[in-house]
């Protein structure tokens, strides 16, 4: 049902937890399933020095975030705002189309953080 690619980002969480010294914040939740994600940066010279996600609830919001806290560390903040669910998908190898929503719930997090 989920890629490799999914299996391992919830496998490491490579980026998961708290930001010592965050500069930004953003916040996202699903009210019909319960799925939560957050996400703190530290931003220097619009650049994303250091990015944490935590994220509950389904394998794919986890996933999800896990993904796009990996594409934004050491970003440039215009090219992290440009990242698209497509982009998203494609770096998770697609998910079931009833989970796509937790896509759109990391990258509102990372919206919400970013402005």
């Amino acid at each position: 049902m989920y890629s490799q690619r999914v299996k391992q980002l919830v496998a490491e969480l490579r980026y998961s937890g708290q930001l010592a010294e965050a500069t930004h914040r953003g916040h996202s939740e699903n009210p019909v399933c319960g799925d939560l994600t957050s996400f703190e940066l530290r931003v220097q010279e619009e650049k994303v020095a250091g990015c944490r996600f935590r994220a509950t609830g389904c394998v794919a919001a986890i996933a999800a975030a896990a993904a796009l806290a990996e594409m934004c560390q050491d970003q440039l903040v215009r090219d992290c705002l440009q990242i698209t669910c497509e982009d998203l998908l494609k770096d998770l190898g697609s998910l079931p189309p009833h989970k796509i929503h937790a896509v759109n719930l990391a990258l509102e997090a990372l919206r919400e953080a970013l402005h």
